[in-house]
């Protein structure tokens, strides 16, 4: 009879330790699924970041060119205003300071 108690304990214990096995493998199988979502929606933002920050980088390097030309612009006006400035010191020098006939 200590037998069949000692067997029934035994298969007892056997139970427990399945069902705590399967209980861990469920909790695992949860934290994992867990896991994986947290890491596809960061997958998500970064993908969506990376985009906006493309979009902003296009945007800024247009920008760029374009300000480079409209600075090129400018610089050949300011040339061309130099020249023009230039010309009437030169002209109105030679109008207020008469040039000596000596």
């Amino acid at each position: 009879m200590s037998d069949t108690s000692r067997l029934d304990r035994i298969e007892k214990l056997i139970e427990r330790h399945g069902t705590m096995i399967i209980d861990i493998e469920q909790r695992n199988a949860n934290t994992i699924a867990a896991i994986n979502e947290i890491v596809a929606r960061t997958e998500r933002a970064n993908e969506a970041a990376h985009e906006r920050f493309e979009a902003e980088d296009k945007r800024l390097l247009t920008a760029q060119i374009l300000m480079n030309g409209a600075m090129q612009k400018m610089a050949l006006a300011m040339e061309e205003t130099t020249g023009k400035l230039d010309a009437l010191i030169k002209t109105v020098d030679g109008i207020i300071r008469p040039k000596d006939p000596t």
